[in-house]
């Protein structure tokens, strides 16, 4: 598990600040947290008593990283569909062979290679 330090915790700083900043205006998300000011503190700092699971941080990570969406399947697919590109991340290396049998008709079949006879020889 990771702490939640940080950029967490310059936000708890900020939003208790005692008075408040005049020039910072509590978001909106953050006043419906509770009727009064100490309510709304405690209900944030419970947000980030427990750490996210390292597996989770990674795999946000990753996708912040490569640009990619996070999200369930169908949601990615949306997006996907709104932007018209790739969001996911494609599989690294090449392309799986197509068989002899799907090669087709006019296309010729590879010949199998034989004791290594397909390397050059030194000169």
């Amino acid at each position: 598990m990771m702490e939640a330090v940080g950029y967490a915790s310059a936000v708890i700083r900020t939003a208790e600040a005692n008075p408040p900043h005049e020039m910072i205006e509590p978001h909106d998300q953050y006043v419906r947290l509770g009727r009064n000011r100490q309510a709304r503190r405690e209900a944030y700092r419970a947000l980030f008593r427990e750490a996210l699971d390292e597996t989770v941080v990674d795999e946000i990570r990753a996708a912040t990283n490569g640009g990619f969406v996070l999200g369930a399947a169908r949601f990615r697919e949306q997006i996907a569909a709104m932007l018209g590109r790739r969001v996911t991340p494609v599989q690294a290396g090449r392309l799986p062979r197509k068989d002899a049998v799907s090669a087709g008709p006019n296309r010729p079949q590879a010949r199998p290679r034989r004791n290594g006879s397909h390397r050059r020889k030194n000169r």
